[in-house]
C-alpha cells in the first residue's frame, strides 16, 4: 500500500477542508433563509406615515387668532391627524379566524374622534355592518377582523383629540394576536429601509452569492427603474380623484415601496394645500393662475368632461348657454311661467375647479348674483329671488338636486351618469343641442392638471408618479375611465 507524499497529503486535506467550509456555509445560508421565511410566514407590519397636530404653533399665538376644528358640528379639542398603513408582509394569507384578538390601534392616550378608510375594500365592507364605527371618545381604534391576502394593505386616516401621554411607549401603536403570526412595527424612517429589511436583504444577498444558478435562470426578475420610494399626497379635484386613485393603485402594484394618498377635495383647496406644503401634487380642473400660484408647474394628464343636470320634474332636456346665463344670474325664477315650478340653482363653491370651469366655459364670465338667495333649507325666499344652494362635494349636490323638483346643477360626467342611473329624478341635458359625448363641439370640458410646487425633484416619487400617469399605463386608465387624453 502506497504512502502519499507529505505535501500531497496536506494539499488534499486543505481542499477537503475548503469544500467542507463551503458546504457548511451553504447549509447555514439556507437555514437562515428558512428561518427568515418562517418568521415572515404570517406577518403584519404597521407604519405611521403621519402623526401631526392641527393648530397654531406656538400656542401663545392663539390669543390673537381663534382657530377651531369641527367634526360633525362638534369642536375637536387639541386635534391631530394620524395616517397609518397596515400590510400583510408575510408569506401566507391571514384568515379571519387567524385573529384571536383583532388589530387594535392606540394613540398614546389620545381619543378617537373619527376615522376614514383610505385604502382597504374588504375592511370597508366589514365596517358597513357596524351602526357606528369608530366609537368616538375611545382611546383605542379596534378594526373588525378582516382577512388579509399577501401584500394586502389597509390605510387609515384618524382624527384624534388630545396630546400623547408623556409616559406612553409610542405615540401610535398597533397590536393583535395572530395565531401562528405576529404584528411588527415598520421602523422605516424617510425613504430608507428598515433594520428588518436590511437583515433580510443581507440573507438574500448571501443566498444569491451562494446560488448563482438561480440568477442565471431568471428567477426573481427586477422591477422597472422608474419606481420611487416614499409617501406622496395627491390632493384636489374631486371630479378627477377616482381616476387618480386607480392610477395610484396601478403604480403601487408595480412599485410596492410607494405610498400614495389621494385626497378628493375642491381643486383650489388642493392647490392651496400644495402651496402650504401639505401636499406634493395638486389635481385641478384647468390650470390655476394668480399670484398665489405663480410658482406652481402644471402637468396635463387628461381632459375632464362635465354635464349639466336638472331634476326630471322640470321637463327640460336641452338648454342653451344664454338660458344657462339667465338661470345662474337668477333672472329666471320659474320654469313654467310665473308662479309655477320654482327654479332652484345648485352650484359648487368658489374653491371648486368644476365651478371655475362652468363659469369660464359655459357662462363664459361670472354672472351677477344679486337675484339669488342663499337659502337651501326650505325657508321661503323673497318674491322674484331664486334659491342658490352651494355645495363643496359633488355627491351632496347630486343628492339634493334629486330631491328638488325644480333643481338644476352640474357635475363631472361620469359622476353625473352614475347618479342618473341610480336616481330617475336626475336627467343630463344637452347644451346648445350638443351631447357631452361630442367632444369636438361640446363646450363643458377642461384640461386636467397635476400641479407641483416648481419642477418635481429628479428621482422623486412625485416625478415618477407624474411620468407614470402620462405614460402608456396611466393613459390607458384615463381613457378607460372615459376621460380624454392630453394633447
Amino acid at each position: 500500500m502506497g504512502v502519499l507524499p507529505e505535501e500531497d497529503f496536506l494539499t488534499q486535506l486543505t481542499g477537503s477542508a475548503e469544500a467542507m467550509i463551503g458546504v457548511v456555509t451553504l447549509l447555514v445560508t439556507v437555514l437562515l433563509s428558512l428561518v427568515g421565511w418562517w418568521l415572515k410566514r404570517k406577518q403584519i407590519t404597521y407604519r405611521v406615515h403621519l402623526d401631526t397636530p392641527i393648530g397654531i404653533d406656538p400656542v401663545e399665538d392663539t390669543s390673537m387668532i381663534d382657530v377651531q376644528l369641527f367634526n360633525k358640528e362638534n369642536v375637536v379639542a387639541q386635534p391631530s391627524f394620524a395616517l397609518v398603513r397596515i400590510a400583510n408582509t408575510g408569506n401566507a394569507a391571514i384568515r379571519t379566524e387567524d385573529f384571536e384578538d383583532p388589530l387594535t390601534l392606540e394613540f398614546g392616550g389620545r381619543t378617537v374622534v373619527d376615522a376614514e378608510i383610505v385604502e382597504g375594500k374588504a375592511l370597508r365592507k366589514r365596517v358597513e355592518r357596524y351602526p357606528q364605527w369608530p366609537t368616538p371618545g375611545e382611546t383605542k381604534l379596534v378594526l373588525p377582523k378582516t382577512p388579509l391576502n399577501r401584500k394586502d394593505r389597509i390605510k387609515l386616516l384618524v382624527l384624534l383629540s388630545g396630546v400623547p401621554d408623556a409616559d406612553a411607549p409610542a405615540a401610535v401603536t398597533c397590536e393583535a394576536f395572530v395565531s401562528g403570526g405576529r404584528v411588527v412595527h415598520d421602523t422605516t424612517t424617510g425613504n430608507g429601509p428598515s433594520k428588518r429589511s436590511l437583515w433580510l436583504s443581507g440573507v438574500a444577498l448571501v443566498v444569491v452569492t451562494a446560488s448563482v444558478a438561480l440568477v442565471l435562470t431568471g428567477l426573481g426578475g427586477g422591477r422597472g427603474t422608474a419606481c420611487a420610494q416614499g409617501v406622496l399626497v395627491v390632493d384636489g379635484s374631486s371630479a378627477f380623484a377616482p381616476v387618480a386613485e386607480k392610477v395610484a393603485d396601478s403604480y403601487r402594484a408595480r412599485c410596492s415601496d410607494a405610498d400614495i394618498l389621494v385626497v378628493p377635495s375642491p381643486s383650489f383647496t388642493g392647490a392651496d394645500r400644495l402651496v402650504r406644503g401639505e401636499a406634493q401634487i395638486a389635481m385641478t380642473d384647468g390650470q390655476v393662475t394668480g399670484a398665489k400660484y405663480r410658482l406652481l408647474v402644471g402637468h396635463p394628464v387628461g381632459k375632464v368632461t362635465f354635464a349639466v343636470l336638472v331634476n326630471a320634474g322640470t321637463g327640460v332636456t336641452d338648454l342653451t348657454q344664454d338660458q344657462l346665463r339667465e338661470i345662474y344670474a337668477g333672472r329666471r325664477p320659474y320654469w313654467d311661467g310665473a308662479g309655477a315650478n320654482r327654479v332652484t340653482v345648485f352650484s359648487r363653491t368658489f374653491q371648486s375647479g368644476t365651478r371655475a370651469a362652468f363659469d369660464d366655459l359655459v357662462l363664459e364670465a361670472p354672472v351677477g348674483q344679486e337675484n339669488l338667495d342663499r337659502k337651501c333649507n326650505g325657508d321661503a325666499v323673497p318674491d322674484g329671488k331664486v334659491p342658490l344652494c352651494e355645495h363643496s362635494e359633488t355627491s351632496e349636490l347630486l343628492a339634493e338636486l334629486g330631491r328638488t323638483p325644480g333643481g338644476i346643477g352640474y357635475a363631472e360626467l361620469s359622476a353625473a351618469r352614475e347618479a342618473a342611473e341610480e336616481d330617475p329624478a336626475l336627467r343630463i341635458v344637452t347644451i346648445n343641442g350638443i351631447e357631452p359625448a361630442d367632444r369636438g363641439r361640446y363646450v363643458f370640458m377642461a384640461d386636467e392638471f397635476l400641479h407641483t410646487d416648481g419642477p418635481p425633484a429628479v428621482g422623486s416619487l412625485a416625478e415618477s408618479f407624474i411620468d407614470y400617469f402620462r405614460g402608456d399605463e396611466g393613459r390607458a386608465i384615463v381613457d378607460k375611465e372615459g376621460f380624454g387624453l392630453p394633447e
